[in-house]
This record gives structure tokens, C-alpha cells and sequence, in this order.
């Protein structure tokens, strides 16, 4: 799972989830970890199977699309300068306030499992999620996820 300083993208200011998505998107497409319908796919998944979660200090989200888009495992990450809504996985009709978006661009299937599981450590760790959304330039919030996604 590639994590780059490139896929990273600090203190954003978006006003809509489709925004944030198409920024990442364009990172991960930008060096062919994707397909040219990664973005489209991803939008439309976000639309019919929401990705918002809510945590004990910030909505996340997690975004993504079906492996055939992915040409490369990667993930993209933001931090928002002011929260935008997403709607809660599992309820369409709630909305959750996002803070931090994780792209997902997951080429194995196997992998998406593992990957799961170590970002919801990331999600219940308050001093992390503090330290992310905080984060001043994109190679701190690297190195604080590195240890986390390895």
C-alpha cells in the first residue's frame, strides 16, 4: 500500500464532498494509480453506498471504487480547512460532518480488509485524529499515518 507526501493534501477548502474526492482523485490519476473512470466510479459509489463516519472528534470518510479502476493500491488523504458533509455510511439520510477524507484505491480485494481494520485504529485514536487534522504540510501528516498503515 503506497502512502506518498504527492497523495497528500493538507487543510483544504472545499464546499462539497465531490470537490474533496475530485482533488484526490486527480492526484491518484495523475501518476496512473487509476483509471480515467476512477473518479467517476468513486462519485457515483459515494452517492448510492455513502462512506461518512462519524468519530469521537471528526466525521471521516472513505471513499472509493471497485478494483477495476484501481490500477495501483494507494490511498489519498485530506485534511479540511472546514468540515463539508458527507452522508453516514449505512443512513443515506444523515449527514456527517467531514474533517478528514481517506481515498481508497485498493487493486486486491484481500487487502481491503486489512486496510479496514487499520484505519478504524486510526478513527478511535483521538490524539491521531487531532494530530491529522492539524497537520501544517503534508509530509507531517505522512510520517504521523506511515506507522499506521504499514
Amino acid at each position: 500500500m503506497d502512502i506518498c507526501q504527492q497523495f497528500i493534501a493538507v487543510n483544504q477548502n472545499v464546499s462539497t464532498y465531490e470537490e474533496i474526492i475530485k482533488r484526490l482523485a486527480q492526484k491518484l490519476y495523475a501518476v496512473d494509480y487509476v483509471t480515467s473512470q476512477f473518479l467517476e466510479h468513486v462519485l457515483q459509489r459515494e452517492r448510492l453506498h455513502p462512506t461518512g463516519l462519524e468519530t469521537a472528534l471528526y466525521g471521516v470518510a472513505i471513499p472509493h471504487a471497485d478494483e477495476a479502476h484501481v490500477m495501483r493500491s494507494s490511498i489519498a488523504v485530506a485534511s479540511l480547512k472546514e468540515p463539508v458533509v458527507f452522508y453516514q455510511m449505512g443512513a443515506t439520510e444523515k449527514k456527517v460532518k467531514v474533517k478528514l477524507v481517506f481515498l481508497l484505491a485498493i487493486k486486491q480485494s484481500e487487502d481491503h480488509l486489512a486496510l479496514m481494520t487499520k484505519l478504524m485504529h486510526i478513527f478511535n485514536n483521538k490524539k491521531l485524529l487531532q494530530q491529522l487534522a492539524q497537520s501544517k504540510d503534508e509530509l507531517t501528516m505522512m510520517d504521523q499515518l506511515q506507522h499506521y498503515l504499514e
